[in-house]
């Protein structure tokens, strides 16, 4: 499983959010141990001046689904971080209600549809989270007992999400669930039947962290 990190193209990106999200997402989408021809999700956090000059909170988010293209910046669907927590937060929401909040939370109205999985993104403080799915992990979220298997791998260090819930339900479980431990100490976050998060504020520990799990899944 190579790293594929390279620090000279890095620091051509790590001076903007977006485009460093952008960057991190084509090594993993050229990793087959880690996007495995699925969906990877990637995002961002940052402060963004809107066009009224007041400065908010948003959440980009990259959905590296182009086989053979490299994601770009401009690929990132930006997201109102404040509307994105209110939804994780509701007790109760229809498919329908779900899916028109979250298109409400986009700062382009007219963008592509927002994935659901954007709500778990959200509830992770730090400011890049990678969502991957490669063949090793997508074994192990198979897996009726994931989170024992996942206790003796990774004991602490990665947290497990039951997978019969829904994204919102999800999304208030990581919460609490970091809520709970030390954010230092958390490498990952397992979501049963749907993918392996991991996150910091540091875009290539973040990266490093995808590789490590994957590997010793």
């Amino acid at each position: 499983m190579q790293n594929l990190w390279n620090i000279e193209d890095a620091l051509k990106h790590l001076n903007d959010p977006l485009s460093a999200r952008a960057y991190i997402s084509s090594l993993i989408g050229q990793s087959e141990a880690l996007a495995n021809g699925l969906n990877a999700i990637g995002s961002v956090k940052a402060q963004i001046r809107n066009p009224f000059g007041e400065t908010e909170a948003q959440l980009s988010v990259l959905v590296n689904d182009r086989l053979g293209a490299a994601p770009r910046s401009d690929d990132c669907l930006s997201l109102k971080q404040d509307h994105l927590l209110k939804i994780s937060a509701a007790s109760s929401l229809s498919l329908a209600e779900l899916a028109a909040q979250l298109q409400l939370a986009a700062t382009a109205p007219l963008c592509a549809t927002v994935p659901a999985e954007a709500l778990l993104h959200a509830v992770i403080p730090t400011q890049f989270v990678d969502q991957t799915c490669g063949a090793s992990i997508l074994a192990l979220l198979r897996q009726t007992d994931c989170q024992s298997l996942a206790n003796e791998i990774y004991g602490s260090r990665v947290l497990t999400v039951p997978a019969s819930e829904s994204r919102i339900e999800q999304a208030q479980s990581i919460a609490q669930l970091l809520q709970a431990n030390k954010l230092i100490d958390i490498e990952g976050i397992l979501v049963a039947n749907l993918a392996l998060f991991t996150f910091h504020d540091n875009a290539q520990e973040c990266y490093e962290r995808s590789l490590l799990l994957a590997k010793q899944a």
